[in-house]
């Protein structure tokens, strides 16, 4: 399978950063597998709050879009 993800060098190091990988596909690999267990947790759980609690969670997001509270 192909998938083209546009990204910026920030978020690329970012990501690199997170899984600790530094290869920049194995980085991308093992975020999206981690997205899909947490959605998967919160699908089954419902919300998760990762011990920030649900306000603190969208303030630390700020005004990532990328990091968007239903």
């Amino acid at each position: 399978m192909v998938v083209q993800i546009n990204l910026t060098p920030e978020e690329l190091n970012r990501l690199k950063t997170f899984t600790h990988v530094e290869n920049e596909a194995d980085a991308l690999a093992h975020a999206a597998r981690e997205f899909l267990k947490v959605a998967m947790l919160r699908s089954h759980l419902g919300s998760l709050e990762f011990g920030l609690g649900r306000r603190r969670g969208e303030e630390a997001a700020g005004s990532d879009p990328h990091l968007q509270y239903p």
